[in-house]
Order: structure tokens, then sequence, then C-alpha cells
């Protein structure tokens, strides 16, 4: 006898133990069927006929269904043709989990709604229990209009207890629905039941040949996928083919991969695509934004550090994932990538087709997947590291032969005046520079000095800074040194055009006339002129004001102003690297600390000067790093 004859038989056999407790529940008779959706046909359940006929058509059915969705289809259609219910929706036990399999009337979004709370506690009564919950109209007093069946799938297993294998759930809220209608449905159930452990054990043997060559299948894509990783070690292109690998392995319906960013996760690429072979396939980028996924599962995967796997939307302990539901998701992979025992990100996958689950050989592969993307990771981010040091490297270095260059190779020898410049470059290389750039006409009466100070450091300090180098001696040479504030309001319209965003210089620009003893200035924001006077031995500080140079166009520097010099009297300009200059408990050294070496070394020589304010400033800063430029001129009136 075949299998088909035995399910037959044993069907049959049901049916005649049913057939007179249900013609005596019907004997009344039905007015009309329960409405269906217009496009829904008739799929040979009809009950036109009367109780007797429909079960003799659903043992007919049942021995001719071949697999478990058509199955449960058609027995959820025929329960709510039979109890005349407005909805219904069957659940699945899938191991210690709950999951949603069809429904009529009623997705997935139907349990997790607070309006059917009460629907969600009959389920679960009838799920703990193992046993059919009625619940007729008026017997609750949250919903005096609701009727509702819950009915479980139980199959008896030889050698072993019953096993629960889903549950079928019916609704009405026009009318209630009577006792007879409770006891046909759960005539259908039992018939039901039987049918899917005759289809479960015929399947069983044809399933373990699928997983093993599915699993075989599977091997040979993880080499391949270990290979198309490895061929590049370009972080973003290596995050983007991880996720497309993952989609395409799992066959699911979109990706995405996390990074740690110290202690936070970060969104760095989602994909989806339409699953399709060949030239049918299409796939698009989603951002952050638009890629909703299961915290629950990515928090557990990160825990548990371990490949997670859900196939449902219940949790073990039937409580309904919100974001599965919501997503409409049939089913997630999520497995973290590690470095060592750390989480250094995630990747995730999830599919909305219902006839595409994942299982154990796709978490294996899945895992091995994301093992080989760590490994990957890790040696791209080694190599973009070693990039990043030696351009980096090379970016200093082509500042510090730049910032060099801006520095005069002698010192010009001026009627009246003595000079000194020094500058002591900061580890990392900023924007100081100081120039003395002599009248063409007056090449020994006449010098502009100039002391320029860039915000920021390394190689975009050092280009604004030749530039405001260059421009300016151009400027200089063409106009010459009488007017320093137009000089400074041409070099800022300049600057401002090229400068980036935030970027700024500040500038003093002083002229010297040999014949007059004079220096006029105009200043751009700087520090305060120091001024030591022979005939006193003190100095004075003056604010040198102004706005720095490359903030807008048209922002003005200081009004050209004069100083008168005596002999003997030495004027010091600086950069903030020497008052900010910081000691190991990152205190400054401050212009009241700078004025007394002034004081102290005014008699002596513009480089004795520099020296011991240096000297001094070193001292102070101790075993602490030099955090700036420190850059200095010194010009003293010799007669």
């Amino acid at each position: 006898m075949s299998a088909g004859d035995n399910t037959y038989q044993a069907l049959s056999e049901i049916s005649r133990k049913l057939e007179l407790a249900i013609s005596s529940a019907k004997a009344g008779g039905r007015a009309s069927p329960a409405e269906l959706p217009d496009d829904e046909e008739d799929d040979g359940f009809g009950i036109q006929e009367g109780p007797p006929s429909w079960i003799e058509k659903l043992t007919d059915t049942l021995a001719a269904v071949g697999n478990h969705e058509e199955l449960y289809e058609k027995c959820l259609k025929l329960c709510i043709e039979v109890a005349q219910a407005q909805r219904g929706l069957i659940l699945v036990v899938d191991g210690t989990r709950v999951r949603y399999k069809t429904g009529r009337g009623a997705d997935q979004q139907f349990l997790p709604n607070p309006r059917n709370r009460l629907a969600m506690t009959t389920i679960n009564m009838a799920l703990q229990g193992q046993k059919p919950e009625f619940h007729p109209a008026g017997t609750s007093p949250d919903d005096k209009l609701r009727s509702m069946i819950a009915m479980p799938f139980i199959v008896k297993v030889e050698d072993g207890p019953p096993k629960l294998m889903g549950i079928l759930y019916v609704e009405d809220q026009r009318k209630e629905i009577k006792e007879g209608d409770f006891e046909s449905v759960q005539a259908i159930v039992n018939i039901v039941s039987l049918a899917i452990n005759r289809l479960s054990l015929s399947s069983q043997s044809q399933s373990s040949t699928q997983e093993a060559g599915h699993y075989k299948t599977h091997l040979n894509t993880l080499l391949e996928v270990s290979r198309a990783i490895s061929s590049t070690l370009n972080v973003d292109e290596l995050l983007e083919l991880i996720v497309d690998k993952a989609l395409e392995v799992s066959d699911a319906s979109r990706g995405y991969i996390m990074l740690t960013e110290g202690p936070k996760l970060v969104f760095k690429v989602g994909r989806w695509w339409n699953r399709k072979p060949g030239d049918e396939r299409k796939s698009r980028s989603l951002n952050e934004d638009q890629f909703f996924f299961s915290q629950s599962v990515a928090g557990k995967a990160i825990k548990e550090k371990k490949p997670v796997c859900l196939t449902d939307v219940f949790g073990a302990d039937n409580n309904p994932s919100m974001s599965l539901v919501q997503m409409e998701i049939q089913s997630v992979m999520c497995a973290p990538l590690l470095d060592g025992n750390k989480v250094s990100g995630l990747v995730y996958v999830d599919s909305q087709a219902k006839a595409h689950e994942f299982g154990k050989a796709d978490l294996e592969l899945f895992e091995g997947l994301a093992g080989q993307a760590s490994i990957a990771l890790k040696n791209a981010f080694l190599y973009s590291q070693v990039g990043e040091k030696e351009r980096m490297r090379s970016e200093l270095d082509i500042a510090s032969r730049m910032q060099n260059d801006l520095l005069p190779k002698t010192i010009p020898q001026i009627q009246g005046l003595q000079l000194a410049g020094f500058m002591e470059p900061a580890k990392e290389v900023g924007g100081d520079y100081y120039d003395f750039i002599e009248e063409s006409e007056r090449p020994t009466d006449a010098l502009n000095i100039v002391v320029g100070d860039v915000s920021g450091k390394g190689l975009g300090a050092g280009i604004l800074a030749v530039m405001a180098r260059c421009n300016l001696r151009t400027m200089l040479d063409a106009y010459g040194g009488e007017n320093p504030q137009t000089i400074l309001s041409y070099l800022n319209n300049i600057l401002a055009k090229d400068a980036k965003p935030g970027q700024f210089m500040t500038m003093i620009l002083m002229a010297w006339d040999s014949n007059t003893r004079t220096l006029r200035y105009s200043s751009a924001g700087h520090e305060q002129i120091l001024h030591w006077h022979a005939s006193t031995g003190q100095t004075t500080a003056t604010v040198s004001g102004g706005t720095p140079l490359a903030l807008a166009a048209n922002m003005r520097s200081t009004d050209n102003i004069e100083i008168q010099v005596q002999p003997g009297d030495m004027i010091v300009l600086y950069t903030d690297g020497v008052t900010e200059a910081m000691n190991e408990e990152s205190e400054e050294f401050e212009l009241e600390r700078l004025l007394p070496i002034v004081n102290e070394y005014g008699s002596r020589s513009p480089d004795e000067m520099l020296k011991a304010i240096n000297d001094e400033v070193c001292k102070y800063r101790g075993r602490a790093e030099q955090s700036d430029d420190i850059t200095m001129v010194a010009l003293k009136c010799t007669s």
C-alpha cells in the first residue's frame, strides 16, 4: 500500500468517527458561506452540500496535497468558511520558536497591533496549554463583540509525547461563533494535523539529501568568496564587496555592514537587491535612514559574539518582534566581525520571501564569510594605516621644506639697524614665517619686516604661508612699503579667495626708514609689539590690533601707525608659539614671563635677545613637547 493510500485510509477513519457529531451540530444548516475576497476562487472546499460532503472533499483533497504551504492555505480557508469567520491566520512551531505562516484578513502586523491584545493572549494560552481555546462573544470585558477560536495542530509521535506543530486562529467581530462551529474547526484541525505529520515524514529523507548537496555548494562558494574579498586592500571597496557577497551567498534581499568606532557601531554600507540572476539582477545602495533592522538580533550577535539566525517573527517566549513584523521580514542572519575576542563590526542580511528561510547550512556559510571578512578588513586597515603614515610623512616633509624656503637666506645690511630672526618649528609643521624685504630703490636705507602665523598645521598651513609670501613680495616690489595698511588689504583679498573655510593668517608688516628712524606698521590681528626703551631700560607692550587675513574679502587691518625709535632701542616681534608654550602641567608661558627677559637683554644684540627668550621658553617647557612654531624678530636702532 502506498503512502497516499495510508493517508487516505487514516483520514477516512477520522472522518467517519466525526461525521455523526458534526452532522448533528450542523443540522440547522447555514444561510450562506462566509464572505471571501472577490479575487479568491473556490478551491474544492465548498460547503453547499452540508458537513458530510465537505468532510469527504477534505479527505480527497488532503490526499493530493504535496507540500505544507498548500496544506496550511487550504486548511485556513476551509476553517474560515465553516465557522463563517471574518479573518484568520496560522502560526507554525519551529523548534522553540513560533512564526507567521499564512493569513486571510490578518497579516504579520495583526498580532503586534495593540488592538489585538486579546487575540495574542488567546493564542498564547492555546500554545502553552496545547489545547483548544474558544471564546464566544461577551466573554471578555475588553472586547465584548469579538468571538475567537485558537486551535493547536498536535500530532502523535511514536515513542514520544505529542508534538505541537502550530496553531490556527479565527475570529469574528460581527456575530458570535457558536459551539458547533468550534467543533467543526476542531475536526478539520485534527485531520490536517495528521496530514502535516505524514508530509513531514515523507519529506525528511528528501530534505536531508538536498541539504547535503546544498552544504557542498556552500563550501565551494565560501572558497570563491574568500578569494574575492582578498583581492583588494581598499577599505571602502572591501566593505561594499563584503555586503555584496553576503547577499549573494545567503540569497537574501537586503544586507548591511557596521564597524566599531570607539564605543559605537557605525553604519558603513547597505544594499538591496532583487535576488534575480544575470542581467535581471538589480540593486541599490541604502543609507542608514533607509535601513531598518532588528536591534534585538544585532544586539544578541554582539553580546554572544556568535552568529544568529532567526526564521520567525516571534521570540522563544512567543512575544512578537515588532521590528521584524513591521518590516514583514521572514528570516534574518547576523554575524559579528571579530578581531580576537573583540567585536570590530557586524554583518547582517534578511529576507522577505516566504519561500526562502535561512537554514543551518546557510548560517555556517555566513559565519565562514564573516570570519574571512574580519581577516580581510584587518589587513586592509593595517595597509591603510601604513599608507596614511607614509602620506603624512611625505606631507610633513614637503611642508617643512616649504617653511624653510620662506625664511630669508641672508640678513640685509641696513643703515642704523641691527636685525635678527629666529624660527623653531614644532614637531608638526605649522605656518609661521618671517621675512626681510629690501626696497629696491633704497636698498640700504629702507626695509620691510614681516612676521606671519597661519592657523592650523601641516601642508595646508604651509601653502597659505607660501601664497602670502609670494604675493607680499610682488606687491612690495611694485608699490613699495610706504603704505603697509594698503598692502595688507590687497593681500587679504587675494588670500580670502583661496583659503579653506576657517583658515586665516595673522600678520604684522613694518616699514623702516633709516633717515627718520621710524617704523610705520599695520597689523592684521597679530601679537603685541614689544618696545625696549634704552632711556628707561623698560619695555612697553602695544596691542597690534586688526583683523586676521583670509577670513573674508574687504576686512581691514589697522591704519598705518608710526613708532619713533631712539638709538639703542629694541623692537621685538613674536608669534603665539612663544607666549602659549606650555609646560608639563599645561600652563602657558604668557606675556608676563616674556617681558622681564626683554628688559634684561634689551641692551644686548638682537641675536642675544632671541637666544635668551628661546632658552627661557625651552626651560619652562621642560619635557613637554613643543606644540607650536616659535618665531621671533628683533630690531635694534644703532644710530
